[in-house]
């Protein structure tokens, strides 16, 4: 299932998306942030995609899981949380202001603009 979510997010997004100082390159799988290349891991990565692709969209953190993980999200499973704090303080390093907001109780979105 992961592997697939990963084939369809190339082949149909073979291209960049910028969005508020963030640009995913689906085709080489990297996010920058005003031309700087962030280190993220591949589930980091992915999940950064995700977000900016389906802005402004709330996607939960089941969604997540499921498409990024390729699991149900289990009970008291700080996992994705994780995933994020370490994806926001990657992009604070070279951009100011909030990217990712925690909608409490239902998951993240990603801020189109400021």
């Amino acid at each position: 299932r992961r592997i697939e979510h990963i084939n369809s997010v190339s082949n149909n997004n073979n291209k960049k998306l910028s969005l508020n100082g963030i640009t995913i390159n689906f085709a080489t799988r990297e996010a920058s942030v005003n031309n700087t290349t962030l280190t993220l891991t591949g589930t980091e990565y992915e999940i950064l995609a995700l977000l900016v692709k389906h802005a402004p969209d709330v996607i939960s953190k089941e969604q997540i899981s499921e498409e990024v993980l390729g699991r149900r999200l289990a009970s008291f499973d700080r996992s994705i949380d994780m995933h994020v704090s370490n994806i926001r303080k990657k992009i604070a390093e070279h951009i100011a202001g909030e990217k990712i907001k925690t909608i409490r109780g239902t998951g993240y979105v990603f801020i189109q603009g400021e």
